[in-house]
């Protein structure tokens, strides 16, 4: 919602058809369901004029947007422990794409699979994956430094227009056209400090 707010878009006409009105999405017990998400999202896609939303949305959600799921990250002893958490709890707050972690001694893998719009040529698909990668970009950061960064990024659908904004955010190689959708970084060899800065 910030994101469409700083391009002048009413939150009213984001949230048409949803049923939710502006002043509930700052109350903590509000409740979306993926129908209101989903009529939120075609929205904003509607009403944007960025093609890259959902990239710069994705950035906006630092660990501690996540409630009680981000202390428990953040209470997290090592950069594994966090991996481990994240992995096992992550449908907890409802999010777009489920997670799978691989780890092994070459890299650790995280696959990001839409729960729901499963078709890679959808906009919706695209969005999903596309505000998972640079939230996951976010909170890792906030967690283990900002040094961090993905070493590969390969996704299931075509390079979209703007495919230039995703180089230079994630700051790697990024391959589309692949069979699932996953990012790729450097693995965590035994204990691992967490991050000072705790935002």
């Amino acid at each position: 919602m910030a994101e469409l707010g700083e391009q002048g878009i009413d939150a009213s006409a984001a949230l048409d058809g949803t049923e939710l009105v502006p002043w509930q999405l700052d109350v903590h017990t509000t409740r979306v369901s993926y129908q209101q998400l989903e009529k939120l999202v075609r929205n904003a896609l509607r009403l944007s004029r960025d093609p890259a939303l959902a990239l710069r949305a994705g950035l906006r959600m630092r660990v501690t947007a996540y409630g009680m799921y981000g202390t428990a990250v953040l209470s997290s002893a090592t950069g594994a422990q966090f991996i481990d958490f994240a992995g096992l709890f992550a449908r907890v707050n409802g999010p777009l794409c489920d997670i799978t972690y691989q780890n092994d001694s070459a890299a650790t893998v995280c696959v990001l699979t839409p729960v729901y719009w499963s078709n890679s040529t959808e906009d919706l698909h695209r969005f999903s994956v596309e505000f998972a990668l640079s939230a996951h970009l976010t909170i890792v950061r906030d967690v283990l430094g900002q040094t961090f960064r993905f070493s590969r990024v390969a996704l299931d659908y075509a390079a979209p227009r703007y495919a230039e904004v995703y180089k230079r955010l994630f700051e790697c190689p990024v391959l589309f056209d692949q069979s699932n959708c996953r990012y790729e970084h450097k693995p965590y060899i035994g204990a691992l400090p967490m991050a000072e800065l705790r935002t």
